[in-house]
C-alpha cells in the first residue's frame, strides 16, 4: 500500500498540508478499490453457488413432479380423464404459487449487492463534508 512520507515537512505550511491530504486521498482510494474487489468476488461466488443450486433443484423437482403427475394420472385414469388432468393442473398451480411466494420473499430479504461498500462510501462522504466545515 502506498504511504508517502511527509517527515521533514512543516505540517502547518500549505505544501505540507497538501502533501498530507494527497497521501490520505491516495490511501483512501486504494482501500476503496480493494473493498470493491473483495465485494465483487464475494458476490460472484454467491451468484455462482445460487445458480448451481437453483438449476440442480429445478432439475430434481422437474423429474419429481413429472413422476408424480404420471402416477396421479395413472391412478385416476379409470374413473375420469378430466378429473385426473384437473387434479394434476391444480397441484401444479398450488406448488408454483408457493414457489413464487418463497422466491419473492427471499429476494426482498436479500441485501443489495455491495451494501457494505455503499455504507463505507456514505460514511466517507459524511466525513469529508464534516472536515470541510472545520
Amino acid at each position: 500500500m502506498y504511504e508517502p512520507s511527509v517527515r521533514g515537512q512543516d505540517d502547518s505550511s500549505l505544501p505540507g498540508s497538501m502533501r498530507r491530504l494527497g497521501a490520505d486521498l491516495i490511501n483512501a482510494l486504494s482501500q476503496r478499490v480493494e473493498l470493491v474487489s473483495v465485494e465483487m468476488r464475494l458476490a460472484q461466488r454467491r451468484a455462482l453457488l445460487s445458480a448451481v443450486l437453483g438449476f440442480s433443484a429445478a432439475f430434481v423437482l422437474l423429474v419429481g413432479v413429472g413422476l408424480l403427475t404420471a402416477a396421479l394420472v395413472v391412478h385416476l385414469w379409470p374413473s375420469s380423464i378430466v378429473t385426473a388432468l384437473l387434479t394434476a393442473a391444480g397441484i401444479y398451480l398450488i406448488v408454483g404459487g408457493v414457489a413464487a411466494l418463497l422466491a419473492a420473499t427471499g429476494l426482498k430479504r436479500r441485501p443489495l449487492p455491495m451494501q457494505s461498500l455503499l455504507n463505507v462510501l456514505k460514511e466517507d462522504k459524511e466525513w469529508l463534508l464534516g472536515r470541510q466545515s472545520d
